[in-house]
C-alpha cells in the first residue's frame, strides 16, 4: 500500500524537506529496543535537552528547509543500492516471544521465569483489570495497560502473533521504522495506516442503519489470520478462541470464519473440521447489526475506524494499538474485552450490553463513539497527524536539530 502513503504525504509535501523514511509494509511490527539500550538512549536525550525559550530568547528558531520548491514524492529518486546484508532477524512462522520481551524491564513479570500456574495469571491480570464486588468476574479497567505484555507473561500463548507470525523480520537496533500498529514494548513509530486511506473497509454513512433498525445480533466475519496455524497452535490463536467462546453466548449470535487461511499440514484439516465456514458478506452488512466485535488479525484490524464511526456498538479484542488509540476512551467510545477470553468474564460483559434492559446504555456508547470518531478520525486528521509526525522526525534526523523549527507564515502569506 505504499502508493496510498504517497498520496497522503503529497497533501503536505510542499512544506517538507527531503527526508527518507523506512515504511514497514508488513502488518506485524518489527522493532524492539532492549530495555537497557533504551534507558541509555533516554538518559542521553535527557542530558541534551534544552529550554528553547531560554536559548533563543526573543527569536524563535525557524526552518531553512523551504527556500526551494520541493518535488512530489512520486518524482523523487532515492538512489538506494540493493544489498543482501541486513540487521533484521527472520522469525516468520516462529515464536517471537523471547525476541519481544527483550524490551521489558528485567524485573518485570515477563522477565521472571519462575512465575507459573494460578500465580502467573493473577499477576498478569492484576495491572489492568478489576473484579466485580459480588463475584470473581474481571473487567478491563485500563485499556492502555492491557496492551503491555511485560506485565502479562501469560499472554505468551494467547495470540498467534507471539507463536507463529506470518511475516516477521525484526531488529533490536535503534532504527526508526514507521509501522501501522504495534504491541508494547515494540518501538515502531506509529503512522496512519494506508489501509484506511485507500478506502477499503470504508464507512459510508448512507449505508449505516439507525440503532432501532439494526438486528439485535452479535455479528462477525473474518479469516484465521492471527498467526500461522502449525503444530496445533491454532487452539491458542485469538480469533479461534474468540469464535469458540462467542458461540456460547446467550442471545442472537452470528459469528464465523469465511476462510481457513495461514495454516500448515494437519492444522488445516483440524481447523476445517472445527469451524464450518460461513458465507462472506459485503462490508455494509456489518452495519445492519447492533453489536460489532473487532479482533486482531495478523496485527491491527482494518475495520476498526469504520466500526467506531458507525451507529453500532463496537467491542475491541486486541493487543495491537494504532496511532489514534490515545484519542479514544474505553467504556466511553467502545467496549474493551480481555484477550484471555475467560468465558465467565467475556459473557458477563457482552451479555450485559446485549440484554434488552441495557439497550439504552449500549446505544449511548455507540452514539458517543460515533460522534467522536466522525470528528477526529477523518482523512484530514490522519494527514495532520502524519504532517506533524514527519516534521518532528525530519528535525530530529537533521544535524542542526536544535536550531530547527517550523513557522507556517514563513511559507505562505
Amino acid at each position: 500500500m505504499p502508493e496510498q502513503m504517497v498520496k497522503m504525504i503529497n497533501t503536505f509535501v510542499e512544506y517538507m524537506p527531503d527526508v527518507d523514511i523506512l515504511l514497514n509494509e508488513n502488518d506485524e511490527c518489527r522493532l524492539v529496543l532492549p530495555w537497557t539500550d533504551k534507558q541509555i538512549l533516554l538518559a542521553r536525550e535527557l542530558q541534551s535537552r534544552q529550554n528553547p525559550f531560554q536559548k533563543y530568547a526573543n527569536t524563535y528558531p525557524k526552518t531553512n528547509w523551504l527556500g526551494t520548491t520541493s518535488p512530489t514524492l512520486s518524482d523523487r529518486s532515492l538512489g538506494a543500492v540493493k544489498t543482501n546484508k541486513t540487521n533484521f532477524v527472520e522469525l516468520s512462522v516462529q515464536p517471537v516471544w523471547d525476541f519481544t520481551i527483550k524490551g521489558c524491564p528485567p524485573t518485570s513479570p515477563a522477565g521472571t521465569y519462575l512465575l507459573s500456574g494460578p500465580h502467573l495469571q493473577s499477576v498478569s491480570a492484576a495491572g489492568h483489570t478489576v473484579s466485580s464486588v459480588m463475584r470473581s468476574t474481571r473487567y478491563v479497567s485500563s485499556y492502555s495497560a492491557a496492551a503491555d505484555i511485560c506485565s502479562q507473561p501469560d499472554l505468551q500463548y494467547m495470540s498467534g502473533f507471539f507463536m507463529a507470525p506470518a511475516a516477521f523480520k525484526g531488529t533490536h537496533l535503534a532504527v526508526p521504522i514507521f509501522s501501522q500498529s504495534r504491541i508494547e514494548p515494540y518501538n515502531d513509530i506509529l503512522a496512519p495506516s494506508p489501509w484506511y486511506y485507500s478506502g477499503r473497509a470504508r464507512y459510508e454513512p448512507e449505508k449505516d442503519l439507525d440503532w432501532e433498525k439494526r438486528y439485535d445480533t452479535f455479528f462477525w466475519r473474518g479469516a484465521t489470520t492471527n498467526g500461522v496455524a502449525i503444530h496445533g497452535g491454532w487452539r491458542y490463536h485469538l480469533r479461534e478462541r474468540f469464535l469458540k467462546v462467542a458461540n456460547r453466548l446467550r442471545g442472537k449470535v452470528d459469528v464465523g470464519f469465511t476462510e481457513i487461511a495461514r495454516c500448515r499440514g494437519e492444522d488445516c484439516r483440524e481447523e476445517t473440521e472445527e469451524f464450518p465456514l460461513k458465507q462472506n458478506v459485503q462490508f455494509e452488512v456489518f452495519f445492519k447489526h447492533k453489536y460489532l466485535p473487532d479482533i486482531d488479525g495478523a496485527a491491527f484490524s482494518g475495520r476498526w475506524i469504520a466500526f467506531l464511526k458507525s451507529k453500532g456498538l463496537p467491542f475491541k479484542l486486541a493487543l495491537f494499538r494504532e496511532w489514534f488509540d490515545s484519542r479514544i476512551v474505553a467504556w466511553r467510545h467502545f467496549v474493551p474485552l480481555d484477550v484471555r477470553l475467560r468465558e465467565r468474564d467475556f459473557k458477563a460483559v457482552v451479555e450485559w450490553f446485549m440484554a434488552p434492559e441495557n439497550s439504552a446504555w449500549s446505544k449511548k456508547i455507540a452514539d458517543w463513539g460515533s460522534e467522536w470518531a466522525l470528528q477526529t478520525l477523518r482523512h484530514e486528521d490522519a494527514e495532520v497527524y502524519m504532517f506533524r509526525l514527519l516534521l518532528e522526525y525530519a528535525r530530529v534526523m537533521n544535524d542542526d536539530r536544535d536550531n530547527l523549527g517550523f513557522v507556517l507564515s514563513d511559507v505562505k502569506d
